[in-house]
């Protein structure tokens, strides 16, 4: 595996670049985009014991 990494880490020229844009993305969803969407799933679940909410 390790190789593997290697390898790809010295053939693509600007690996870096393509680095940046893949973990800025998952930056931007971790903190804006999949908060919201777990508030959204655990609001929407059935359960008696749990007040009803409107979203």
């Amino acid at each position: 595996m390790m190789l593997f990494i290697v390898f790809v880490a010295l053939s693509i020229p600007k690996f870096s670049k393509i680095l940046n844009l893949v973990g800025g993305s998952a930056i931007t969803l971790n903190c804006s985009v999949f908060p919201c969407v777990f508030y959204y799933r655990l609001c929407s679940q059935k359960d008696p014991n749990w007040p009803e909410r409107r979203m």
